[in-house]
Formats: C-alpha cells, structure tokens, sequence
C-alpha cells in the first residue's frame, strides 16, 4: 500500500466516524447508552472504536499502550464518559495520525513492525498491515453503531469509501 492510499483510507475513516458522531448527536443522552447490542450501547461502541485506533497510533508512535484502554466497559466510560470525549478524541486522532504518517517513508510502510497484543503476546507484520487493521477494526464498530442509531430513527446514511471518493464521470 502506497502512503497516498493510506492517507485517503485514513481520512475516509476520519470522515465515516465524523459523519457517525454528527447523527449520535441527534439522539438523547439515554438512547446513547441503552445497551442496544452486545458491546453496549452506542457510546460505547464508539467508545471502543476510537480508543482501538488511539491504542493503534500509540503502538504505532512506539508508546505501546499508553492509549486509553478500550477493552472493558468500564475502561470505556472512564476514558471517554459521554459523546463530548469520544468526538474530543476522535478529532485528536484524525490530527495526530495525520502527523504519524506525514513522518512516514513507503519503506517505513512496507517495513515489518513489532507489537505486544493486550494478552502479551508478541507478533509481527508489515506497518501497513496493521494500519489497515485499525481502520477496518473501526468499520466494524461504526457499522454496529449505525444499525442501532438507524432502529433509532437516526440513519448515519452511506458510509462507505466509494461515497466518499466517487466524483461525477466525465
């Protein structure tokens, strides 16, 4: 993956949870929090997605896991209380990963990188890989999240890379 194709996957991500963010607003401090699904209710989710993301830049900076932690719901309430700290947070990252990967060469990309999993477990993959790992482990959670805003009346629309690409032909 070249580092353009990964800048424009970084700031559809960016984009996709700023449009998610933009439609929870519309729902009341109860709907976010209702325990609509198996990881919680919305905040929470998104909770999780942005604090993975932050957890991943944090690997990424060499800081390990000097992120918040995401992997309880406690954690996620400590770390991100209410919809103000997750928007906080997911404004940060976007800068802050912009940053990261403006510092990056391609041969940094391709480079095989070393991290410790929240089990201590070691492992190795190529930088981009974990990158595209991080974005995808936030689809999951926004597509969650969307689903339930949307039983709510609360349709974040299209969130896809296509409509965030797309421009007219011809």
């Amino acid at each position: 993956m070249t580092k353009e194709e990964l800048r424009r996957l970084l700031a559809w991500d960016d984009w996709a949870f700023g449009r998610l963010l933009a439609t929870a607003v519309e729902t009341s401090p109860a709907e976010l929090e209702d325990e609509l699904g198996p990881e919680g209710g919305i905040r929470d989710i998104l909770a999780h997605a942005v604090g993975g993301s932050l957890l991943w830049l944090a690997r990424w900076e060499g800081r390990g896991r000097s992120a918040p932690p995401i992997h309880t719901r406690e954690a996620r309430a400590s770390a991100h209380p209410d919809l103000a700290a997750v928007r906080a947070a997911a404004g940060a990252l976007a800068g802050a990963r912009d940053a990261w990967l403006a510092a990056r060469s391609e041969a940094d990309l391709a480079a095989d990188f070393r991290w410790r999993d929240s089990q201590g477990l070691d492992w190795v993959a190529p930088l981009w890989i974990t990158c595209v790992h991080a974005v995808t482990h936030a689809t999951q959670h926004r597509a969650e999240a969307a689903l339930l805003l949307t039983r709510l009346g609360h349709s974040p629309g299209d969130l896809d890379l296509v409509y965030r690409e797309r421009r007219p032909a011809g």
